[in-house]
């Protein structure tokens, strides 16, 4: 498998990858993985 370096057309990929797990953990274990409401603000 070849491996290529991330480009800025990958950033929304992997904000958008990186917010599901991110809900998915919240799901589980809210005490720990409560998300913040102005989150998408914050990463950009």
């Amino acid at each position: 498998m070849k491996i290529f370096p991330a480009t800025k057309q990958d950033i929304a990929w992997m904000v958008d990858l990186s917010h599901s797990k991110r809900l998915t953990y919240e799901k589980h274990q809210k005490q720990f993985w409560k998300m913040a409401t102005n989150w998408l603000e914050v990463i950009k």
